[in-house]
């Protein structure tokens, strides 16, 4: 049988969420969350087999479809202790970690969390991201390079970064930590040695299918009321960039929206440096 040491790196290797695990395995989550982050030391024997069933292979039921007809493991980021239209007996009411329910976690909680387990914290609630997949770090590595190289080229105050860096968009706010794809900062006073405290001028995220709300909906009024100046949403599987440019809470203005074959101008600079998504493939 497995160890936990074993399954630890299949889950990793799969880039599975304890969520895709519980409702693969019919284990509760609090159960599955418990045993993978140490804190079960005798799990029961038919435990141990579920979840060695599941992590196995890789499971069929979690494949995607790519846009060449192969399959991709798609980047995971769903809520920890609640769940979606296959699991309902699941809530935001079910407990959890340290004996607290979604939306009551805090910066300290996110911070007593397992080293080598990467999460986000959103307005409490805990976020489980799995492995993204390789053309998910395609492009946030092309993205990071071409921002990196005209920073360079024109000898400009900012930064960029890319996850997973810890990022307290609003410093006030002891239940939001987010991890963006990428991230340019303009004033250096909010680089910390850890963490960046305050929203970044400009926040790419690249959008997979399990991410899409939390990106299109949460992250984005988060982002909008933070003060972040731009945000970019990069779609793979759609093939479009939609780019939003935020100012004193508000959006300025339409959203654009961007073919992969058009070059995207970088609002921030005033369209001085343009990124062309297609270029990468």
């Amino acid at each position: 049988m497995m160890t936990r040491d074993e399954m630890k790196y299949r889950k990793r290797l799969l880039g599975l969420t304890y969520e895709d695990i519980s409702r693969l395995s019919g284990v509760p989550i609090g159960t599955v969350h418990k045993f993978f982050l140490g804190y079960t030391d005798s799990p029961r024997v038919s435990t141990m087999e579920a979840f060695e069933k599941v992590l196995a292979e890789k499971p069929e039921s979690y494949e995607v479809p790519a846009e060449d007809g192969k399959f991709m493991v798609q980047e995971a980021a769903v809520p920890l202790y609640y769940g979606d239209s296959a699991r309902e007996d699941l809530s935001y009411d079910t407990p959890g970690l340290f004996g607290k329910r979604q939306g009551e976690y805090t910066i300290e909680d996110y911070y007593r969390l397992p080293e080598g387990e990467r999460f986000e914290l959103i307005d409490g609630v805990l976020y489980d991201m799995g492995a993204p997949t390789l053309t998910h770090q395609d492009i946030v590595g092309n993205i990071y390079f071409e921002l990196k190289m005209h920073i360079r080229n024109n000898k400009g105050p900012c930064k960029v970064y890319v996850s997973p860096v810890d990022v307290h968009v609003n410093p006030f706010d002891n239940k939001t930590m987010v991890q963006p794809d990428v991230m340019v900062i303009c004033k250096k006073e909010k680089i910390e040695i850890k963490t960046i405290e305050g929203a970044p001028d400009l926040v790419v995220e690249v959008v997979s299918p399990s991410s899409r709300k939390r990106d299109g909906i949460i992250k984005y009024q988060k982002y909008r009321d933070t003060g972040v100046r731009e945000y970019w949403l990069v779609d793979p599987l759609k093939g479009f960039t939609t780019v939003h440019h935020f100012s004193d809470g508000k959006e300025t203005g339409s959203p654009e929206v961007y073919p992969f074959s058009e070059s995207i101008p970088v609002g921030i600079w005033n369209g001085e440096c343009q990124i062309c998504i297609a270029d990468f493939e």
